[in-house]
């Protein structure tokens, strides 16, 4: 039996896979407080939801972010917890719960390999034209402001599934939505990395916005920097065009019967199709497309469309909707230019295969 730990903010979606042949057969979530129970260790708080300790060969967490040099996977020590404790300033939702989890689980697990796979791994050779941003150097290295990257491991996915000398752009649809444009398996762009809020509008937050904007807000509006924060990360987006606190599902479902959504949806796919572009422009060129994520079953006619709006590239499409029989889907038609690709793995499940090559 082997478990993916996705670690969030505050708790950890756990998949449990029970052996090579299956798909995940379990999950749940496990919040903070059941994790951080002083009188259960964290197997024991397992065993409350049905899993055996003595069954798990081996565990792996999945974390956003990671220390600068960290290859996935990373096997857990108290060096690589030291490492990412000294990026709590940066991250301050992610790595200070992430760090106490560890470090709890590092005294505890004295048996079990644990192994730790950062989404910004993949981002170690992104160029340094692409990792800067046009600020004072100084700045950059006293904040240690910096492109990381995210998504990493559903773009080193895309990479790896096509092999080398091939222009790949990666699309992940998931809570954040990422571009990336990627050359002989490395990374040369990508819409996001910097904060959470930079690259492609999300359900609560704004993606990119001139920063003047930001200024005049809070100067006509009266607002602090803290309440700015709060309105760019948690009133932007969908919520914050729409008025409407709903999920993308629900959203996709009334798109063309409110005005707002279609607002919204038309601003989302804009911004994609920008960054593709651009991902485009950096690549000189393109092979293939894969998409990914989350989202991915709720927007398939959103991606339909922005494909068929690049049909000046060669795109040639299966009709939608698509059959879903196997988790990598083409759907470009055999004559096309380009060849496109939905993913229908979910990190857990590839996160699982690299565990399943490791043990070969």
């Amino acid at each position: 039996m082997k478990l993916v730990g996705e670690i969030g903010a505050s708790n950890i979606k756990v998949t449990v896979f029970e052996s090579k042949r299956s798909k995940e057969e379990i999950t749940f979530v496990l919040e903070h407080d059941e994790i951080m129970d002083k009188k259960k260790s964290f197997f024991e708080v397992l065993a409350v939801k049905g899993i055996d300790p003595d069954n798990i060969t081996a565990v792996s967490f999945v974390l956003p972010f990671g220390p600068e040099k960290s290859k996935n996977p990373e096997p857990m020590k108290e060096n690589i917890i030291d490492k990412l404790e000294s990026l709590s300033d940066i991250y301050p939702s992610y790595i200070p719960f992430a760090v106490k989890l560890l470090r709890r689980l590092f005294k505890e697990n004295t048996k079990i390999p644990v192994s730790l796979f950062f989404d910004t791994s993949f981002f170690l050779s992104l160029p340094l034209e692409e990792v800067f941003y046009a600020i004072p150097l100084s700045s950059s290295e006293k904040s240690k402001l910096r492109k990381f990257g995210y998504h990493g491991i559903y773009h080193s996915y895309a990479a790896c599934l096509f092999g080398k000398n091939k222009k790949v752009i990666s699309l992940v649809l998931d809570k954040k939505t990422t571009v990336c444009g990627i050359k002989n398996n490395k990374p040369l762009t990508v819409s996001l990395g910097g904060t959470p809020l930079e690259g492609i509008m999300s359900l609560t937050s704004c993606g990119d916005l001139d920063p003047g904007a930001v200024f005049y807000i809070m100067k006509k509006a009266g607002y602090s920097i803290y309440k700015m924060d709060e309105v760019l990360k948690k009133q932007s987006g969908f919520f914050g065009v729409t008025g409407y606190d709903m999920s993308m599902k629900d959203l996709a479902g009334i798109y063309g019967k409110d005005e707002k959504v279609k607002l919204a949806f038309d601003i989302y796919r804009n911004q994609i199709l920008k960054y593709i572009g651009g991902s485009l422009a950096v690549l000189s060129g393109i092979d293939t497309i894969v998409i990914s994520g989350s989202e991915l079953y709720s927007l398939e006619g959103l991606v339909y469309d922005i494909l068929k709006q690049m049909n000046f590239l060669g795109i040639h499409l299966k009709e939608s909707p698509w059959k879903k029989n196997t988790l990598l889907q083409k759907i470009s038609l055999p004559g096309s230019k380009v060849k496109v690709f939905v993913n229908y793995k979910n990190i857990a499940d590839i996160v699982y295969s690299e565990m399943i090559l490791a043990d070969c």
